[in-house]
Protein backbone atom coordinates (compact mmCIF):
# COMPACT_ATOMS: atom_id res chain seq x y z
CA UNK A 1 0.00 0.00 0.00
CA UNK A 2 1.36 3.41 -0.99
CA UNK A 3 -0.31 5.86 1.38
CA UNK A 4 1.61 8.81 -0.03
CA UNK A 5 0.23 8.26 -3.54
CA UNK A 6 -3.31 7.88 -2.16
CA UNK A 7 -3.07 11.15 -0.22
CA UNK A 8 -1.58 12.93 -3.23
CA UNK A 9 -4.39 11.44 -5.31
CA UNK A 10 -7.07 13.01 -3.11
CA UNK A 11 -5.19 16.32 -3.23
CA UNK A 12 -5.05 15.97 -7.03
CA UNK A 13 -8.83 15.53 -7.15
CA UNK A 14 -9.34 18.71 -5.14
CA UNK A 15 -6.82 20.63 -7.26
CA UNK A 16 -8.49 19.40 -10.47
CA UNK A 17 -11.92 20.59 -9.33
CA UNK A 18 -10.64 23.98 -8.13
CA UNK A 19 -8.59 24.46 -11.31
CA UNK A 20 -11.49 23.58 -13.58
CA UNK A 21 -13.93 25.81 -11.71
CA UNK A 22 -11.63 28.85 -11.56
CA UNK A 23 -10.34 28.73 -15.13
CA UNK A 24 -13.49 27.15 -16.65
CA UNK A 25 -11.51 24.25 -18.10
CA UNK A 26 -12.45 20.58 -18.16
CA UNK A 27 -11.74 18.98 -14.79
CA UNK A 28 -11.14 15.63 -16.48
CA UNK A 29 -8.05 16.88 -18.33
CA UNK A 30 -6.27 17.83 -15.11
CA UNK A 31 -7.36 14.56 -13.48
CA UNK A 32 -5.99 12.57 -16.43
CA UNK A 33 -2.64 14.36 -16.20
CA UNK A 34 -2.45 13.56 -12.47
CA UNK A 35 -3.39 9.93 -13.19
CA UNK A 36 -0.47 9.54 -15.60
CA UNK A 37 2.00 11.40 -13.37
CA UNK A 38 1.11 9.39 -10.24
CA UNK A 39 0.82 6.10 -12.11
CA UNK A 40 3.97 6.32 -14.22
CA UNK A 41 6.33 8.06 -11.81
CA UNK A 42 4.78 7.21 -8.43
CA UNK A 43 3.80 3.56 -8.93
CA UNK A 44 5.91 2.55 -11.93
CA UNK A 45 2.85 1.56 -13.94
CA UNK A 46 2.77 1.23 -17.71
CA UNK A 47 0.78 3.68 -19.81
CA UNK A 48 -1.35 0.77 -21.05
CA UNK A 49 -2.39 0.04 -17.45
CA UNK A 50 -3.72 3.57 -17.07
CA UNK A 51 -5.47 3.45 -20.45
CA UNK A 52 -7.28 0.34 -19.20
CA UNK A 53 -9.00 2.42 -16.50
CA UNK A 54 -10.80 4.53 -19.11
CA UNK A 55 -14.57 3.74 -18.92
CA UNK A 56 -14.92 2.48 -22.49
CA UNK A 57 -18.47 1.20 -22.09
CA UNK A 58 -19.76 4.45 -20.62
CA UNK A 59 -17.98 6.43 -23.35
CA UNK A 60 -19.62 4.39 -26.11
CA UNK A 61 -23.04 4.62 -24.44
CA UNK A 62 -22.83 8.39 -24.14
CA UNK A 63 -21.76 8.79 -27.76
CA UNK A 64 -24.43 6.48 -29.20
CA UNK A 65 -27.37 7.45 -26.99
CA UNK A 66 -26.89 11.21 -27.14
CA UNK A 67 -26.44 11.03 -30.90
CA UNK A 68 -29.59 8.89 -31.18
CA UNK A 69 -31.67 11.48 -29.33
CA UNK A 70 -29.81 14.23 -31.18
CA UNK A 71 -31.90 13.39 -34.25
CA UNK A 72 -35.07 13.93 -32.22
CA UNK A 73 -33.75 17.25 -30.94
CA UNK A 74 -32.78 18.46 -34.40
CA UNK A 75 -36.10 17.65 -36.10
CA UNK A 76 -38.28 18.80 -33.19
CA UNK A 77 -39.53 15.40 -32.04
CA UNK A 78 -38.39 15.90 -28.44
CA UNK A 79 -40.03 19.31 -28.42
CA UNK A 80 -43.27 17.75 -29.68
CA UNK A 81 -43.24 15.06 -26.97
CA UNK A 82 -42.53 17.65 -24.28
CA UNK A 83 -45.42 19.85 -25.43
CA UNK A 84 -47.71 16.82 -25.43
CA UNK A 85 -46.73 15.93 -21.85
CA UNK A 86 -47.21 19.56 -20.86
CA UNK A 87 -50.69 19.48 -22.36
CA UNK A 88 -51.62 16.28 -20.52
CA UNK A 89 -50.43 17.68 -17.18
CA UNK A 90 -51.54 21.27 -17.76
CA UNK A 91 -53.81 21.26 -14.70
CA UNK A 92 -51.26 19.76 -12.29
CA UNK A 93 -47.80 21.12 -13.23
CA UNK A 94 -46.65 20.77 -9.61
CA UNK A 95 -46.94 16.99 -10.01
CA UNK A 96 -44.47 16.75 -12.90
CA UNK A 97 -41.42 16.22 -10.62
CA UNK A 98 -43.32 13.53 -8.69
CA UNK A 99 -44.40 11.81 -11.92
CA UNK A 100 -40.77 11.87 -13.02
CA UNK A 101 -39.63 10.32 -9.72
CA UNK A 102 -42.23 7.54 -9.83
CA UNK A 103 -41.54 6.72 -13.49
CA UNK A 104 -37.86 6.24 -12.68
CA UNK A 105 -38.69 4.14 -9.62
CA UNK A 106 -41.26 1.86 -11.27
CA UNK A 107 -39.30 1.16 -14.45
CA UNK A 108 -36.06 0.48 -12.56
CA UNK A 109 -37.80 -1.73 -9.99
CA UNK A 110 -39.13 -4.14 -12.61
CA UNK A 111 -35.67 -4.73 -14.04
CA UNK A 112 -35.12 -1.99 -16.59
CA UNK A 113 -31.61 -0.54 -16.56
CA UNK A 114 -31.63 2.92 -14.87
CA UNK A 115 -29.35 4.40 -17.59
CA UNK A 116 -31.89 3.32 -20.22
CA UNK A 117 -34.67 5.03 -18.27
CA UNK A 118 -32.61 8.19 -17.83
CA UNK A 119 -31.58 8.35 -21.47
CA UNK A 120 -35.24 8.35 -22.48
CA UNK A 121 -36.82 10.54 -19.78
CA UNK A 122 -34.20 13.26 -19.27
CA UNK A 123 -34.29 14.76 -22.80
CA UNK A 124 -38.10 14.97 -22.58
CA UNK A 125 -38.37 16.43 -19.09
CA UNK A 126 -35.43 18.81 -19.46
CA UNK A 127 -37.38 20.59 -22.20
CA UNK A 128 -40.24 20.98 -19.72
CA UNK A 129 -37.82 22.47 -17.20
CA UNK A 130 -36.66 25.12 -19.65
CA UNK A 131 -40.25 25.87 -20.66
CA UNK A 132 -41.32 26.23 -17.02
CA UNK A 133 -38.11 28.10 -16.08
CA UNK A 134 -37.50 25.53 -13.33
CA UNK A 135 -34.10 24.45 -12.07
CA UNK A 136 -33.26 21.30 -14.04
CA UNK A 137 -31.28 19.94 -11.08
CA UNK A 138 -34.44 18.12 -9.95
CA UNK A 139 -34.03 15.81 -12.96
CA UNK A 140 -30.71 14.56 -11.64
CA UNK A 141 -32.17 14.25 -8.14
CA UNK A 142 -35.35 12.53 -9.34
CA UNK A 143 -33.58 10.06 -11.61
CA UNK A 144 -31.14 9.23 -8.82
CA UNK A 145 -33.76 8.97 -6.06
CA UNK A 146 -36.28 7.03 -8.13
CA UNK A 147 -34.03 4.97 -10.36
CA UNK A 148 -31.43 4.03 -7.78
CA UNK A 149 -33.93 3.02 -5.09
CA UNK A 150 -36.03 1.07 -7.59
CA UNK A 151 -33.09 -0.80 -9.09
CA UNK A 152 -32.21 -2.25 -5.66
CA UNK A 153 -35.40 -4.32 -5.79
CA UNK A 154 -34.67 -8.06 -5.88
CA UNK A 155 -35.63 -8.16 -9.57
CA UNK A 156 -33.94 -4.83 -10.34
CA UNK A 157 -30.63 -4.69 -12.17
CA UNK A 158 -28.50 -3.63 -9.19
CA UNK A 159 -30.51 -5.85 -6.81
CA UNK A 160 -29.52 -8.86 -8.89
CA UNK A 161 -25.90 -7.68 -9.00
CA UNK A 162 -25.92 -7.16 -5.23
CA UNK A 163 -27.16 -10.70 -4.65
CA UNK A 164 -24.27 -12.05 -6.69
CA UNK A 165 -21.72 -9.92 -4.81
CA UNK A 166 -22.97 -11.08 -1.41
CA UNK A 167 -23.09 -14.74 -2.44
CA UNK A 168 -19.54 -14.60 -3.76
CA UNK A 169 -18.33 -13.35 -0.36
CA UNK A 170 -20.35 -15.68 1.91
CA UNK A 171 -22.73 -18.30 0.56
CA UNK A 172 -24.21 -18.78 4.03
CA UNK A 173 -25.84 -15.33 4.05
CA UNK A 174 -29.55 -15.13 3.18
CA UNK A 175 -29.25 -12.74 0.25
CA UNK A 176 -33.02 -12.31 -0.26
CA UNK A 177 -33.46 -10.93 3.27
CA UNK A 178 -30.52 -8.56 2.89
CA UNK A 179 -31.64 -7.30 -0.53
CA UNK A 180 -35.15 -6.62 0.76
CA UNK A 181 -33.67 -4.72 3.72
CA UNK A 182 -31.42 -2.66 1.43
CA UNK A 183 -34.28 -1.97 -1.01
CA UNK A 184 -36.63 -0.82 1.76
CA UNK A 185 -33.97 1.35 3.39
CA UNK A 186 -32.92 2.91 0.09
CA UNK A 187 -36.51 3.72 -0.89
CA UNK A 188 -37.19 5.48 2.42
CA UNK A 189 -33.90 7.41 2.36
CA UNK A 190 -34.11 8.51 -1.28
CA UNK A 191 -37.75 9.56 -1.07
CA UNK A 192 -36.96 11.65 2.02
CA UNK A 193 -34.08 13.31 0.15
CA UNK A 194 -36.31 13.99 -2.87
CA UNK A 195 -38.96 15.54 -0.59
CA UNK A 196 -36.31 17.88 0.84
CA UNK A 197 -35.30 19.07 -2.64
CA UNK A 198 -38.95 19.37 -3.69
CA UNK A 199 -39.34 21.95 -0.91
CA UNK A 200 -35.93 23.63 -1.29
CA UNK A 201 -36.30 24.07 -5.07
CA UNK A 202 -39.93 25.17 -4.59
CA UNK A 203 -41.14 22.69 -7.17
CA UNK A 204 -44.72 23.01 -5.96
CA UNK A 205 -44.67 26.48 -7.55
CA UNK A 206 -43.81 25.03 -10.95
CA UNK A 207 -45.91 26.71 -13.64
CA UNK A 208 -45.98 26.25 -17.37
CA UNK A 209 -46.20 29.14 -19.88
CA UNK A 210 -49.75 29.73 -21.10
CA UNK A 211 -48.71 29.64 -24.74
CA UNK A 212 -47.58 26.06 -24.22
CA UNK A 213 -50.75 24.93 -22.49
CA UNK A 214 -52.56 24.04 -25.64
CA UNK A 215 -52.74 20.94 -27.73
CA UNK A 216 -49.66 20.77 -29.96
CA UNK A 217 -50.02 20.58 -33.71
CA UNK A 218 -49.89 17.16 -35.34
CA UNK A 219 -46.34 15.86 -35.77
CA UNK A 220 -44.67 16.12 -39.17
CA UNK A 221 -43.93 13.01 -41.24
CA UNK A 222 -40.30 13.22 -40.13
CA UNK A 223 -41.32 13.44 -36.47
CA UNK A 224 -43.74 10.52 -36.83
CA UNK A 225 -40.98 8.31 -38.20
CA UNK A 226 -38.66 9.42 -35.42
CA UNK A 227 -41.33 8.74 -32.79
CA UNK A 228 -41.91 5.24 -34.15
CA UNK A 229 -38.19 4.45 -34.13
CA UNK A 230 -37.82 5.77 -30.57
CA UNK A 231 -40.83 3.72 -29.44
CA UNK A 232 -39.49 0.55 -31.08
CA UNK A 233 -36.10 1.01 -29.39
CA UNK A 234 -37.66 1.69 -25.99
CA UNK A 235 -39.98 -1.31 -26.27
CA UNK A 236 -37.06 -3.48 -27.35
CA UNK A 237 -35.18 -2.41 -24.22
CA UNK A 238 -38.08 -2.58 -21.75
CA UNK A 239 -40.60 -5.25 -22.82
CA UNK A 240 -38.27 -8.29 -22.97
CA UNK A 241 -36.90 -7.43 -19.50
CA UNK A 242 -40.41 -7.09 -18.04
CA UNK A 243 -41.76 -10.30 -19.62
CA UNK A 244 -38.63 -12.24 -18.66
CA UNK A 245 -39.11 -11.14 -15.04
CA UNK A 246 -42.48 -12.89 -14.82
CA UNK A 247 -42.03 -15.58 -17.52
CA UNK A 248 -38.34 -16.54 -17.61
CA UNK A 249 -37.18 -17.49 -21.08
CA UNK A 250 -33.60 -17.95 -22.38
CA UNK A 251 -34.34 -16.05 -25.60
CA UNK A 252 -35.91 -13.11 -23.77
CA UNK A 253 -33.12 -13.20 -21.19
CA UNK A 254 -30.54 -12.86 -23.96
CA UNK A 255 -32.47 -10.01 -25.60
CA UNK A 256 -32.98 -8.18 -22.30
CA UNK A 257 -29.22 -8.31 -21.70
CA UNK A 258 -28.42 -6.48 -24.93
CA UNK A 259 -26.43 -3.33 -24.34
CA UNK A 260 -28.21 0.01 -24.75
CA UNK A 261 -25.60 1.07 -27.29
CA UNK A 262 -26.44 -1.76 -29.68
CA UNK A 263 -30.16 -0.98 -29.69
CA UNK A 264 -29.70 2.77 -30.12
CA UNK A 265 -26.98 2.29 -32.75
CA UNK A 266 -29.47 0.24 -34.77
CA UNK A 267 -31.96 3.05 -34.17
CA UNK A 268 -29.46 5.58 -35.53
CA UNK A 269 -29.08 3.53 -38.70
CA UNK A 270 -32.86 3.51 -39.11
CA UNK A 271 -33.04 7.27 -38.50
CA UNK A 272 -30.40 7.83 -41.17
CA UNK A 273 -32.12 5.53 -43.67
CA UNK A 274 -35.47 7.27 -43.18
CA UNK A 275 -33.79 10.70 -43.37
CA UNK A 276 -34.91 11.94 -39.98
CA UNK A 277 -32.02 14.39 -39.73
CA UNK A 278 -28.53 15.38 -40.82
CA UNK A 279 -26.21 12.76 -39.31
CA UNK A 280 -23.10 14.95 -39.45
CA UNK A 281 -24.81 17.88 -37.75
CA UNK A 282 -26.27 15.60 -35.08
CA UNK A 283 -22.89 14.06 -34.27
CA UNK A 284 -21.22 17.47 -34.18
CA UNK A 285 -23.81 19.12 -31.93
CA UNK A 286 -25.19 16.40 -29.67
CA UNK A 287 -22.25 14.28 -28.46
CA UNK A 288 -21.05 15.60 -25.04
CA UNK A 289 -17.31 15.41 -25.48
CA UNK A 290 -16.67 17.55 -22.40
CA UNK A 291 -18.61 15.10 -20.22
CA UNK A 292 -16.77 12.12 -21.71
CA UNK A 293 -13.38 13.69 -20.92
CA UNK A 294 -14.58 14.59 -17.41
CA UNK A 295 -15.70 11.03 -16.63
CA UNK A 296 -12.68 9.40 -18.25
CA UNK A 297 -10.11 11.55 -16.47
CA UNK A 298 -11.64 11.06 -13.02
CA UNK A 299 -12.10 7.32 -13.52
CA UNK A 300 -8.45 6.91 -14.53
CA UNK A 301 -7.29 8.83 -11.45
CA UNK A 302 -9.44 6.65 -9.16
CA UNK A 303 -8.03 3.56 -10.87
CA UNK A 304 -4.49 4.64 -10.05
CA UNK A 305 -5.50 5.25 -6.43
CA UNK A 306 -7.02 1.75 -6.20
CA UNK A 307 -3.74 0.34 -7.53
CA UNK A 308 -1.92 2.27 -4.79
CA UNK A 309 -3.89 0.32 -2.16
CA UNK A 310 -6.96 2.42 -1.46
CA UNK A 311 -8.90 -0.70 -0.35
CA UNK A 312 -6.30 -1.62 2.30
CA UNK A 313 -6.32 1.93 3.59
CA UNK A 314 -10.09 1.77 4.04
CA UNK A 315 -9.92 -1.52 5.98
CA UNK A 316 -7.26 -0.15 8.31
CA UNK A 317 -9.14 3.11 8.87
CA UNK A 318 -12.41 1.38 9.75
CA UNK A 319 -10.95 -1.31 11.99
CA UNK A 320 -8.50 0.91 13.90
CA UNK A 321 -10.27 1.18 17.25
CA UNK A 322 -13.55 2.55 15.89
CA UNK A 323 -16.56 2.08 18.21
CA UNK A 324 -19.31 -0.27 17.01
CA UNK A 325 -21.87 2.56 16.97
CA UNK A 326 -19.70 4.70 14.72
CA UNK A 327 -18.90 2.00 12.15
CA UNK A 328 -22.17 2.40 10.11
CA UNK A 329 -21.69 6.18 9.96
CA UNK A 330 -18.06 5.78 8.92
CA UNK A 331 -19.05 3.26 6.23
CA UNK A 332 -21.62 5.73 4.86
CA UNK A 333 -18.96 8.44 4.68
CA UNK A 334 -16.33 6.23 3.04
CA UNK A 335 -18.74 4.77 0.50
CA UNK A 336 -20.15 8.19 -0.34
CA UNK A 337 -16.78 9.88 -0.75
CA UNK A 338 -15.44 7.12 -3.00
CA UNK A 339 -18.60 7.25 -5.13
CA UNK A 340 -18.14 10.96 -5.75
CA UNK A 341 -15.37 10.15 -8.20
CA UNK A 342 -16.09 6.60 -9.37
CA UNK A 343 -18.99 4.35 -10.30
CA UNK A 344 -20.89 3.10 -7.25
CA UNK A 345 -22.09 -0.23 -8.64
CA UNK A 346 -19.00 -1.31 -10.56
CA UNK A 347 -16.27 0.10 -8.31
CA UNK A 348 -17.39 1.02 -4.79
CA UNK A 349 -19.85 -1.81 -4.05
CA UNK A 350 -17.49 -4.61 -5.18
CA UNK A 351 -14.71 -2.93 -3.20
CA UNK A 352 -16.65 -2.30 0.02
CA UNK A 353 -19.06 -5.24 0.36
CA UNK A 354 -16.38 -7.87 1.13
CA UNK A 355 -14.95 -5.45 3.70
CA UNK A 356 -18.26 -4.83 5.50
CA UNK A 357 -19.21 -8.53 5.51
CA UNK A 358 -15.94 -9.21 7.34
CA UNK A 359 -16.58 -6.28 9.67
CA UNK A 360 -20.07 -7.61 10.42
CA UNK A 361 -18.61 -10.97 11.44
CA UNK A 362 -15.96 -9.32 13.60
CA UNK A 363 -18.23 -6.79 15.34
CA UNK A 364 -21.58 -8.62 15.50
CA UNK A 365 -23.36 -5.88 13.52
CA UNK A 366 -26.19 -7.08 11.27
CA UNK A 367 -24.59 -7.47 7.80
CA UNK A 368 -27.77 -6.07 6.21
CA UNK A 369 -27.16 -2.81 8.06
CA UNK A 370 -23.57 -2.42 6.89
CA UNK A 371 -24.41 -3.46 3.32
CA UNK A 372 -27.16 -0.80 3.30
CA UNK A 373 -24.59 1.71 4.53
CA UNK A 374 -22.45 0.82 1.50
CA UNK A 375 -25.12 0.58 -1.20
CA UNK A 376 -27.28 3.62 -0.43
CA UNK A 377 -24.48 6.23 -0.53
CA UNK A 378 -22.64 4.34 -3.29
CA UNK A 379 -25.58 4.72 -5.66
CA UNK A 380 -26.83 7.91 -4.00
CA UNK A 381 -23.74 9.74 -5.20
CA UNK A 382 -24.72 8.77 -8.75
CA UNK A 383 -25.69 12.34 -9.54
CA UNK A 384 -22.11 13.50 -8.98
CA UNK A 385 -20.81 15.26 -12.12
CA UNK A 386 -17.86 12.86 -11.98
CA UNK A 387 -20.02 9.71 -12.09
CA UNK A 388 -21.93 8.01 -14.90
CA UNK A 389 -25.39 9.15 -13.75
CA UNK A 390 -24.31 12.75 -13.33
CA UNK A 391 -22.54 12.62 -16.66
CA UNK A 392 -25.70 11.45 -18.41
CA UNK A 393 -27.66 14.33 -16.87
CA UNK A 394 -25.04 16.92 -17.81
CA UNK A 395 -24.88 15.60 -21.36
CA UNK A 396 -28.44 16.89 -21.93
CA UNK A 397 -27.94 20.26 -20.20
CA UNK A 398 -27.68 23.33 -22.44
CA UNK A 399 -24.13 24.55 -23.05
CA UNK A 400 -24.82 27.89 -21.33
CA UNK A 401 -26.05 26.03 -18.22
CA UNK A 402 -23.39 23.31 -18.13
CA UNK A 403 -20.87 24.93 -15.77
CA UNK A 404 -23.57 26.10 -13.34
CA UNK A 405 -25.26 22.69 -13.28
CA UNK A 406 -21.94 20.93 -12.72
CA UNK A 407 -21.27 23.08 -9.64
CA UNK A 408 -24.85 22.74 -8.35
CA UNK A 409 -24.73 18.97 -8.87
CA UNK A 410 -21.53 18.74 -6.85
CA UNK A 411 -23.02 20.86 -4.04
CA UNK A 412 -26.21 18.78 -4.07
CA UNK A 413 -24.26 15.55 -3.92
CA UNK A 414 -22.36 16.76 -0.85
CA UNK A 415 -25.69 17.73 0.72
CA UNK A 416 -26.99 14.24 -0.09
CA UNK A 417 -24.05 12.69 1.72
CA UNK A 418 -24.66 14.95 4.71
CA UNK A 419 -28.33 13.95 4.83
CA UNK A 420 -27.41 10.26 4.56
CA UNK A 421 -24.98 10.56 7.45
CA UNK A 422 -27.69 12.29 9.50
CA UNK A 423 -30.27 9.63 8.59
CA UNK A 424 -27.77 6.95 9.54
CA UNK A 425 -27.08 8.64 12.88
CA UNK A 426 -30.81 8.71 13.79
CA UNK A 427 -31.35 5.11 12.70
CA UNK A 428 -33.23 5.48 9.41
CA UNK A 429 -30.34 4.46 7.16
CA UNK A 430 -29.66 1.16 8.93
Amino acid sequence: MNTTIIIIGFIAIAVSVIWGTKFKTNVGIAALVFAFVLGLFGLGMKASDIYAFWPARTTVQLIIVTAFFGFAVENGTIDYIAKLVIYWTRKIPWALPIVYLLLNFALSAIGVSPPAVNMFLIPIFITLCYAAKTNELFLSIGSNAGGMSGTLCSIGMVGIMLGGMISSVDEGIDTSVIIMHVFRTATIVFFIIFAVYYVVLKLWKMKLPEELIRKPEAPTAEQKKNLIIILVCILFLFVPAVINTFVPNPVLARISNLDISLVYAAGMIALTIFKCGNEREVIKKSIPWSVIILLGGMTCLMGVMRTAGLADLIVNAVSAGTSVKMIPILIVLLSGILSLFSDGTSVVMPLMIPIVVSLASATGINPAVLISCVCVPAIGMGMSPFSTGGGVFLSFVREDRFQKMMIQSLIAVLCNLGMMVALCAIGILR
